[in-house]
Order: structure tokens, then sequence, then C-alpha cells
């Protein structure tokens, strides 16, 4: 539970004020008038972080680790132990230190008669998912929260699996990446200096590709620190860009129309579309209400204000299938299907199998895109390695001619 200070009149009309443990500041209130006739002030007490006791890097849950809390809830739940127990012996079995503060102090809350998803809520804030707070409140009431917690855990489950393949895809050609542009740094800035030297000994005329690479070399040595200062303004200056609504939109979109990994981008937010719809209707939540969840959880901007807008149309009326139309860079398989599965009552079981679908094919997608980007990368750093290799070499022929 949070710490709330008070300020108040006493009934005898002297000042008071102090501390009590409350879930929010309407039961810290209730708490506060049985010391106070009047409470003037009910304020929450802010923790001064501790430098020395803190966790480096507490930010956002992991998919894996929810995926295996809800497994464990699944389990405890349907057995019929008390929802204060169970969240305490979770608490007990998870190995994540962020989480395990969460289920304490949820634990706490449960056991003073709150409800499961508001005390999430309240203690997990942004470390843990819209998508997991409203599924868990569908399931507390419609009484089939043992089902929910199985609903999130397949979801999450699916949803690292999927992340850890794109990841472990895209590891080896950032890693070359990253080799080439220090090797190319140092040859520019420490190797080619050293040849200079060794060729300006000779009083020979140097031939045009040697001379462009040692002028080349020569840019780089005197403004190495400009450049890394350019650099890091530039990238500062894209991410100040990208916090506007007009820069975050074409970010969104620029990153939707790049070649090959665009494509990618599009069919893993479709798949995340279909896979968090289908949960969140298969634990119980209206039409409107699910789709105003799910454009918060998609990761790209443009798709996910795209359906956000599908809210208004649904209130007005319209089907699923016919709103999914208008949203930008929605797959028409996903759409057709979409319609198909609202037209036969199916929609749960139609959305959870086109989510599965392009699963597989971001998988597939991510890995067609890597095996046009490694070669690239690979003929780049020989081309760069050639022409220093043959800039060398040229002006060595000069100067054996010359003597």
């Amino acid at each position: 539970m949070a710490v709330f200070k008070y300020e108040g009149m006493s009934a005898s009309g002297q000042r008071v004020s102090g501390v009590v443990e409350a879930f929010d500041e309407f039961e810290a209130l209730e708490k506060a008038k049985a010391s106070c006739r009047v409470v003037s002030k009910v304020a929450q007490v802010k923790e001064r972080p501790n430098f020395l006791t803190m966790e480096l890097g507490s930010g956002k849950i992991k998919p894996k680790v929810i995926a295996i809390m809800c497994s464990q809830f699944s389990i405890i739940v349907g057995t019929g132990m008390g929802m204060a127990k169970s969240v305490s012996l979770v608490a007990e079995q998870t190995s994540d230190k962020g989480l395990k503060a969460i289920l304490q102090e949820v634990a706490e809350d449960v056991a003073a008669g709150h409800s499961l998803a508001n005390s999430f809520e309240s203690k997990g804030g942004a470390k843990l998912p819209v998508l997991f707070y409203e599924t868990i409140r569908a399931g507390e009431q419609a009484g089939t929260l043992d089902r929910s917690f199985d609903t999130l855990h397949k979801y999450y489950d699916k949803h690292s699996k999927t992340k850890a393949k794109v990841a472990q895809a895209v590891t080896y050609p950032i890693f070359v990446i990253i080799i080439a542009i220090v090797v190319v740094a140092v040859l520019m800035v420490m190797v080619i200096p050293t040849f200079k030297d060794i060729l300006s000994s000779y009083d020979t005329e140097m031939p045009l590709a040697t001379q462009i690479l040692i002028n080349a070399s020569d840019f780089m040595a005197a403004n190495i620190l400009w450049i890394i200062l350019v650099l890091a303004a530039a990238v500062i200056g894209v991410k100040l860009w990208t916090k506007t609504e007009k820069g975050r939109a074409m970010w969104a979109t620029f990153k939707l129309k790049l070649p090959a990994v665009g494509k990618v981008a599009q069919l893993s937010n479709a798949a995340q579309y279909a896979n968090t719809m289908s949960t969140l209707l298969t634990s119980g939540l209206q039409m409107t209400h699910a789709v105003d969840i799910t454009a918060k959880v998609l990761d790209n901007y443009v798709i996910s204000q795209g359906v956000g807008k599908m809210t208004a149309k649904l209130e007005e009326g319209k089907q699923l299938g016919e709103c999914m139309e208008d949203v930008p860079f929605m797959p028409r398989p996903l759409v057709e299907m979409a319609v198909v599965g609202e037209e036969t009552g199916a929609l749960e079981e139609t959305l959870a199998t086109m989510g599965a679908f392009y699963d597989d094919e971001t998988d597939r997608a991510t890995q067609k895109a890597l095996s046009k980007l490694e070669p690239g990368i690979l003929i780049f750093i020989a081309l760069f390695a050639g022409y220093i290799v043959i800039a060398l070499y040229l002006a060595m022929f000069s100067i054996y001619s010359g003597m």
C-alpha cells in the first residue's frame, strides 16, 4: 500500500497531522478522519530514490516474465486458493526483482479487500501492459480469472518467442555493421596516416585514388570530434522530432515503407493486432473496448492511430471488418478474414488463426530481409577494403616507377 500524509483539525480545534497507509487517496481520507474532525489535505508521500539499492534498468517487465507469471496464476487460481495467498505464492516463485516487488504490494492490497486488477494497475503502472490489466479485470467480472490468466500466458509466450526470433535474426548484421564502422574509423584515423608519412618521404606524385584516400583520412583525423558531435546532434534531433505529432507519424510511415524491413514491420503489427484482439475478445471484453486497448499496445504509431479511430465507427454500428478497411497498412487478407469471422460467429478463433499465420509470415519476412541485407554489408566492406588495397598498391607502383 502507498503512504499518505494528512493534515486537519481535531474535534478540539487543534491542528493535527500524520501518515496512513492506504490503497488510494479516498481510502487515506477515510482513515485520516479517525484522527481529524476536518481533513484539509491528503497527499501521497513520494519515496526518494536510493541509489545504493535501486535496480539498474528496472523498466517494463519483459513479456517472457509475464508469460511465466500468468502460467503460475492460471494453475494456482484454478485450485481454488484464496487470491491474496495465490499472489503471495507467485511472488515467492518469481525471480524477477521488479515483478516480485509489485506482487508483494499487490498481495497486501488484495488482502485488504481490493480487486486484483485495480491492485495490479495501481502498483504496476507503466511496468505492466494495459492489455494485462484489462484482461484480468474482465476475468474478475466474468468469474473466469483462471481462463484469463491462461489466455494471457499463451499470448505473452507467443509474443516473447516471436520477439526473440526477430532479435536473434538481426543481431548478426547489427554486430557486423558496428564492427565495420569501427574498422573503417581506425583505418582512416590511425592506419592511413602512417602510410601517408611513409609515402610522403618519397618525392613522387600520388595517384588520384591514393590522394583521395589520404585527403579523406586527413579530414577525418582533423575533424573526428566534430564528426562525432554532428552525428550525436543528428540522432538527438531525430529523437526530438519523433516526439512531435507530425514527426512521429512521418517516422512511423517511413519505417513501414522501407525496402524489405518495412514489410517485416507491417506483418509484425498485423500479427500483434490479430493476437491482441483475439485475446481480449476471448476474455469477454466488448468490441469497442477491445479495439481501444489494442490501439494502445500496437508498436507502430500510424497503425495504432488508425485502429484507435475504429472505435467511433463501431459505435455508429459498423462491423469490425468494415472499419479495418480504413486502417493504413492493414493487410487485405486479415480484413477479409475478419469479415468472414464476424459472419460465421467465430471472430475470436479466426483472429487467433490469422495471428499465428502472421507470426510465421513475420519470421519468414525477417529471414528474407536478412538474406538480402547480409550480402550487401559484406559487399560494402569488400569494396572499401579493396579500394584501400588498390590505392596503396598504386602508390607503391608509382614510387617504384619513379626510382
